[in-house]
């Protein structure tokens, strides 16, 4: 990569808002916070907003607890890591419940898909479980041709979906004339991935593709690794309501959060067939269908506050229940522990 490409990233990144800073996208929720802490009587009012969920999916959330939650047919075949599983034990896991790689693994305390990685044999899983130093799950792979994030929240008693995310994986066409690498540095979303991609096609970058052949690469529906996120709302219906409700229905005291899956069909999904839950995030979930290239930043902005809000107003319906959530000093406490793990997850 020369300078004019690193030029032209830098320009992309200036341009297009989905990649600024989070301070400036969450801005008018920083701005509104001080209101609802003083409103509710809590600075982390946020953290009773779904009991059924350590810290209500706030931070330091385990990931392979949330699993535990849902009914098995859901959720991907689950191994959790840390540092005193031997490689015997993981070993004996891949051999009794992976048929096939890739797998996925990611950090079990995670956050916007940092430190998530995909391994293709067994032998790439052993070293990796010989060299982590904190907890992070192994999973089998889910091929499912379409991932949406679906946002969940509870109205009157009631879970509504207040959008879609879809996600659109990395593929690049070919146009009969440049390499596969003149081709990646020939978009800046997929520049930006650089290293990344080309360590998924290093024998493949001087390959020239035909015109409008159409190359792949891992499908994995995540903004930080170069997925494009659109918005989905108009799959809203009543049937994938229900179809949603029912999936999180094992969730004690559950109201607000994203349901991140993997499905087959939009018709095999809309009777509840065909699909895996890859991850359900709670209080600090984003309302990802706002990072659609076309969407303003302003009314971003405008979604950003109504969820929110609605946060706000299930918060302060659970304290009036009599719910209890950090005081000042536990938060505090919590949010520093959560950056420690945040620093390590990006540095692994």
């Amino acid at each position: 990569m020369d300078f004019f490409d690193k030029i032209k990233i830098f320009l992309h990144r200036l341009s297009h808002w989905e990649y600024w800073p989070v301070w400036v996208i969450y801005f008018p929720c920083l701005v509104i916070y001080p209101y609802y802490a003083i409103k509710s009587r809590s600075t982390f009012f946020f953290t009773v907003s779904n009991m059924g969920i350590e810290n209500s999916g706030a931070f330091l959330t385990s990931k392979y607890d949330i699993y535990q939650s849902f009914k098995s047919d859901l959720i991907p075949k689950t191994f959790l890591i840390d540092s005193d599983t031997s490689t015997a034990d993981c070993s004996q896991w891949i051999d009794n419940n992976i048929a096939s790689y890739p797998v996925i693994v990611k950090p079990d305390y995670g956050l916007r898909g940092f430190g998530l990685k995909l391994l293709k044999s067994k032998e790439e899983v052993i070293q990796f479980t010989e060299n982590v130093d904190q907890r992070y799950i192994l999973q089998e792979y889910i091929d499912y041709k379409n991932e949406i994030g679906v946002f969940l929240i509870r109205k009157k008693g009631e879970l509504i979906i207040s959008g879609i995310v879809e996600k659109e994986f990395i593929s690049i066409v070919g146009d009969g004339v440049r390499t596969l690498h003149e081709l990646i540095l020939s978009n800046p979303r997929y520049a930006m991935q650089y290293e990344y991609l080309i360590n998924q096609r290093a024998d493949h970058l001087n390959l020239v593709l035909d015109k409008d052949e159409l190359l792949s690469f891992d499908r994995i529906g995540n903004h930080s690794k170069g997925s494009v996120f659109k918005n989905g709302n108009y799959l809203i219906s009543d049937q994938l309501t229900t179809v949603m409700s029912d999936a999180v229905s094992t969730i004690d005291h559950f109201n607000y959060g994203r349901l991140d899956i993997k499905f087959e069909s939009q018709s095999a999904l809309s009777k509840g067939e065909g699909f895996k839950v890859l991850e359900l995030n709670g209080a600090f979930s984003e309302p990802a269908h706002i990072y659609d290239p076309s969407n303003s930043l302003f009314n971003s902005w405008k979604v950003l506050l109504f969820h929110f809000k609605s946060l706000f107003e299930i918060s302060l319906n659970s304290l009036n229940e009599g719910n209890k959530p950090y005081n000042f000093i536990e938060g505090v406490k919590k949010l520093i522990e959560h950056s420690k793990v945040t620093k390590r997850i990006k540095s692994y």
